[in-house]
């Protein structure tokens, strides 16, 4: 990168709108580039930014273990505050209350804390089968809302909370984190846009665990019978509440296939001639699922599958494999993009996302000068580094290999800050979110469908109106 190419990024960068714009991804993953690339600089900018910066003022609507993880992210944010938290177990409220300050009220009926007038925003992280009725109630009461994944149970569902958030105004972002992940912005640029890997064939992802995904009860039910608490703190385990793994832990990694394979779609149709779409309009949706899931181990009263094998087949011809698992965590999880020319890993797990070059293949033009290369399965890898795996300078030398995001105050703010960062930045500034509604509910019809596939043992078709309001 010359001098002149390094200017006028940082101007965009600086430029947080102008760079969402230009660079096609999130303001807060833009600025956490800026971080990574000039610190000192950024600071100086986010504490200008901090004092000019309007107070947002945000409620919640479930405190359990994700609810907490995301108000963890939010009580550090500048000029946010958290004024109140709902929900109907005593012990997670109030766990919530402690995180959020003495500031912040609780309720027992988010339908009393949707009366105030004073909130902003009001964030979701409760069962699934909740997530359409009180992210409609969110936006009828005028209140911007963010929603965790899956978005909703059904699509009709997700189609109602999309027209909502549509006739209201109001905006509406869902919990698809890795959209707003640093790295996988950076592989999405070497895959799509530089398209170092060729023509890309076949995607396979996977998510193994080895645990039974069961909570354990607390000793104080807090008024609640044995059985009905298990059915609010298990409840991914029930099929009126849950769509099983596809849902909560499938539905994170066809996000990204669907939006890595539509940019790279994109830009191939850009360079035969045909102007690319407008950015996050370009998602590769399935066209139809097949496989096969049980309960094959964990028999403990569980209505969902402990295992998930699908593959998911895309108009142009490539397939998207996806296993899940809850015996043997051996592989993990990661996405793998097969091309003619080489493999890339993307994962959330840190230093597991990689590049590797078929054999008798020319080399990448920066592999020679790379410093972040390591072995895995026998084949040598470049492990991606967002902040210099393809920088190269006038004489060819490698770029530093700090990671973007990975030393100073930027270390803290993982994917799951820059979301709910720029959901806040988007609220102040009433702009759209990166991962808005349309994302959520195609999300939505892929799950759906995968489950019908493994529950009816055939092939199903995902017709072209489960994406389209």
């Amino acid at each position: 990168m010359n001098d002149e190419q390094n200017v006028s990024r940082r101007s965009l960068l600086k430029n947080s709108g102008a760079a969402a714009l230009a660079m096609t991804m999130p303001v807060s993953v833009a600025r956490a580039m800026y971080a990574a690339e000039d610190p000192r600089a950024a600071a100086a900018d986010a504490a200008k930014e901090a004092k000019k910066s309007d107070k947002v003022r945000i409620a919640w609507i479930g405190s359990g273990t994700q609810g907490r993880n995301d108000l963890s992210k939010l009580v550090r944010m500048p000029n946010v505050e958290i004024v109140a938290i709902a929900d109907i177990f005593d012990p997670n409220r109030e766990l919530g209350l402690k995180m959020a300050g003495p500031q912040c009220q609780g309720y027992s009926d988010y339908r009393k804390m949707l009366e105030r007038k004073d909130i902003d925003g009001v964030g979701i992280a409760t069962p699934l089968y909740l997530h359409a009725p009180m992210a409609i109630d969110v936006l009828e009461s005028g209140k911007n809302v963010y929603v965790e994944k899956l978005m909703a149970y059904t699509v009709e569902d997700a189609k109602k909370m999309a027209r909502t958030a549509e006739r209201t105004g109001k905006i509406m972002q869902i919990g698809h984190q890795r959209r707003y992940s640093v790295d996988y912005h950076h592989a999405l640029d070497l895959l799509a846009k530089k398209q170092y890997f060729g023509e890309i064939t076949q995607v396979r992802a996977e998510w193994n665990r080895r645990n039974n995904w069961r909570r354990p009860l607390p000793k104080d039910h807090a008024g609640w019978s044995e059985k009905d608490l298990d059915k609010l703190l298990n409840w991914r385990l029930y099929k009126e509440r849950s769509r099983g793994l596809m849902a909560e832990l499938g539905s994170h990694q066809i996000d990204v296939s669907n939006w890595f394979m539509g940019q790279y779609a994109a830009n191939v149709a850009a360079k035969a001639g045909t102007p690319m779409p407008p950015a996050n309009r370009t998602d590769l949706h399935p066209v139809a699922v097949v496989g096969l899931g049980g309960i094959n181990y964990w028999k403990d009263g569980r209505e969902v599958n402990d295992n998930v094998q699908v593959v998911f087949e895309y108009p142009t011809g490539q397939k998207l494999i996806y296993q899940s698992i809850e015996t043997n965590q051996y592989l993990g999880f990661s996405e793998t993009f097969m091309g003619r020319n080489g493999t890339l890993v993307t994962s959330e797990e840190k230093g597991r996302s990689m590049m590797f070059r078929e054999p008798g293949v020319e080399e990448f033009g920066f592999e020679k000068y790379s410093d972040n290369k390591t072995k895995s399965n026998g084949k040598e890898a470049i492990v991606l580094d967002a902040g210099a795996t393809t920088k190269q300078d006038k004489r060819q030398g490698a770029g530093g290999q700090a990671l973007a995001g990975s030393t100073g105050d930027a270390a803290t703010k993982d994917n799951w800050y820059l979301a709910l960062e720029d959901w806040v930045d988007c609220i102040r500034t009433n702009r759209a979110p990166f991962c808005d509604h349309r994302i959520g509910m195609a999300d939505v019809a892929c799950v759906i469908a995968a489950n019908e596939a493994m529950e009816k043992g055939k092939r199903v078709v995902i017709p072209d109106t489960a994406f389209h309001l």
